[in-house]
């Protein structure tokens, strides 16, 4: 079958249409035209309206063309859209109307220019035909034969192609969802093909020291290891594992750019595969890869195997913890089939946190990757990723950056911060938040084992409960443990005692850790909390209140309320959840559902918000 990439079905198809659409309309005006030119001879007692069955023949196809085109355009519209149909959109369906008539047209003009030129149909009573001129008969013949391939091409190519062919009105088809797929991890990928992406990763210490002390200062793990890491980018992880004394890595990335610069990256530091050294980088989407290009397996130290054997004691092949009873039609969806033990790595190591933890949907693959590659009791780094909320002030969203230009108010730029403000109930704010705009001691949300957790997990609902923090002073929560001067404490904002305060948003961030599971040697923990003292590229998730609630303490809680002043809260609890998009790939939902605590136990109204950040 004629199978096309691209967008070369869609100009075969389109370029036949064009053409025999034009040809059509010809070769029916020299029909016709022939019709025109007949010469009915009438015989005696017989008048000429015997000229209506030749007429009748030429009309009978079109008339049944048209009733062809009405019926089959509602029942497969009808079908298409029908919840149990075969899904094609509405392009295909005009298409295929299209196809369908042009065949039946030309059976009617090719039967009318047959009978025209071979002279031997009769009418009822007898009737004669006089031949047209040669050049009408051999042209009609001509076009249609040539329109008669350009429908040969165009039903291959429809037919090859049809979940390609389509647009965005359908609704139970495969095809758009598939276009509308594809576009998203080409807008995905195309963004991490460019060097601007990269030196902001590279340039976040906070990140990359945190992957290379994991790295290179837990030799035992790594020295003689066979070392996975799943998207790459510019190899740096790779070279990091390379350094720490790996014996192979495979670094993969689904961006053919940046991978060939990865390449030319390792070459230049004398670590290519092919110049006799460790690694080697890939191309692909690790979901599409069919094997690694690994060198024969050696032995690891006897530090590695009694490593890897304390840790397969708690792990099912394929890194699934002994939970009980899974749903095995669960797993037989999830997990893939473990490779070969000859394909099986040591070490998984993969930066695939995004905003919010969870954004870009990419610790799927690294669960896939997981699943397919590492060996059993192998090691994942990191292997503990934790999110954390907290509440925010105002300053948390710098929707208040109008408020107080140099001294100056903005107050013409009102109705664009309301506009704002309202587009940050629908997309989460990614900033950077100081910590002096965090106004609540922090709160673990929920926290990821990506040694055992399965695919599913990612999705998750967890309470919490932030409570005013009356002090000013933060607990020390998610510090990250290779930047000097690890917890910050604040007072309020502006540096001031805090009192009541208001709060206009939730704010998340994540820590991820290189635990003592794997790395016995040297544990590492990479945190982006805004309490740190340090910014990262990923900054903090903030999620805007519908209305702000004014938070305090217990006991000025109580005081306010016994002066009459405005009703405090001491906490803001409810659930936080977030999902993996249905309909938009890379897509991730964010639902949030909060209402104030009150000293007296009581609690307000309840409110939900439903955020989300996208690719593209």
């Amino acid at each position: 079958m004629l199978r096309l990439g691209g967008r070369a079905w869609t100009w075969l198809y389109y370029v036949p249409t064009v053409a025999s659409a034009a040809l059509f309309c010809i070769v029916s005006l020299v029909t016709f035209g022939n019709l025109a030119q007949v010469q009915f001879e009438e015989t005696a007692g017989h008048p000429g309206s015997q000229l209506n069955g030749a007429m009748a023949s030429t009309f009978v196809a079109p008339i049944m063309t048209i009733a062809f085109i009405v019926v089959s355009f509602f029942v497969l519209i009808k079908k298409s859209w029908s919840r149990s149909g075969s899904g094609f959109s509405l392009g295909f369906v005009t298409a295929w109307c299209l196809l369908l008539s042009q065949i039946l047209l030309l059976t009617g003009v090719g039967l009318t220019a047959t009978k025209h030129l071979t002279g031997t149909f009769e009418a009822s009573p007898k009737g004669v035909w006089t031949h047209s001129s040669t050049n009408a008969y051999v042209a009609t013949y001509v076009l249609a034969f040539i329109t008669c391939v350009f429908t040969l091409v165009m039903g291959v190519v429809l037919l090859t192609n049809r979940k390609s062919f389509g647009g965005e009105g359908q609704h139970q088809g495969q095809a758009p969802a598939e276009n509308a797929t594809q576009r998203v991890e080409d807008a995905y990928f195309n963004s991490y093909s460019t060097f601007g992406i990269h030196r902001t990763m590279l340039s976040d210490k906070v990140r990359t020291q945190a992957y290379r002390n994991a790295l290179e200062l837990n030799p035992r793990l790594l020295r003689g290891a066979r070392v996975l890491d799943v998207g790459c980018g510019t190899g740096i992880l790779s070279m990091f594992a390379a350094r720490a004394g790996a014996a192979a890595v495979v670094g993969i990335d689904g961006s053919p750019q940046i991978a060939r610069f990865a390449r030319a990256n390792v070459a230049a530091n004398g670590l290519a595969a092919g110049a006799g050294g460790p690694i080697a980088i890939v191309a692909s989407k690790v979901e599409k890869l069919a094997e690694l290009p690994l060198p024969p397996q050696a032995q690891g130290t006897p530090q590695q195997q009694q490593r890897h054997n304390h840790t397969a004691r708690h792990l099912q092949p394929g890194g699934a913890a002994q939970r009980g009873e899974a749903p095995a039609q669960q797993q037989a969806v999830s997990v893939p089939a473990k490779a070969p033990p000859e394909q099986q790595v040591d070490v998984l190591v993969s930066e695939w946190m995004g905003y919010a933890l969870l954004f870009e949907s990419m610790l799927g693959s690294v669960l896939y990757a997981r699943d397919r590659w590492l060996r059993p009791g192998g090691a994942v780094l990191p292997d503990v990723a934790r999110l954390y909320v907290a509440a925010g002030g105002e300053g948390a969203t710098g929707l208040e950056f109008w408020h107080d230009v140099y001294g100056f108010r903005q107050a013409c730029m009102e109705d664009v911060r309301d506009s704002l403000a309202s587009d940050a109930l629908r997309t989460a704010l990614l900033r950077y938040v100081p910590a002096r705009h965090v106004i609540s001691e922090p709160a673990s949300l929920h926290s990821f084992d990506l040694a055992t957790m399965s695919a599913d997990e990612q999705d998750f609902t967890a309470p919490f409960r932030l409570a005013a923090n009356g002090s000013g002073k933060r607990e020390c929560v998610g510090v990250v443990a290779v930047v000097a001067g690890a917890c910050m404490r604040s007072r309020g904002r502006s540096g001031q005692q805090a009192g009541p305060q208001t709060c206009h948003a939730v704010v998340v961030w994540f820590d991820t850790l290189f635990s003592e599971r794997f790395c016995a040697e040297h544990q590492v923990t990479l945190s982006t909390s805004p309490l740190s003292g340090t910014q990262t590229h990923w900054g903090h998730t903030v999620l805007l209140l519908k209305q702000p609630v004014l938070l305090a303490p217990a006991d000025a809680a109580a005081a306010a309320a016994g002066g009459g002043a405005q009703r405090a809260a001491v906490a803001l609890a409810g659930q936080l959840g977030m999902e993996r998009s249905r309909q938009t790939h890379r897509r991730l939902n964010i639902v949030l559902r909060y209402a104030p605590q009150y000293v007296d136990g009581s609690a307000g109204q309840e409110e939900m918000v439903r955020y989300s950040i996208s690719v593209a």
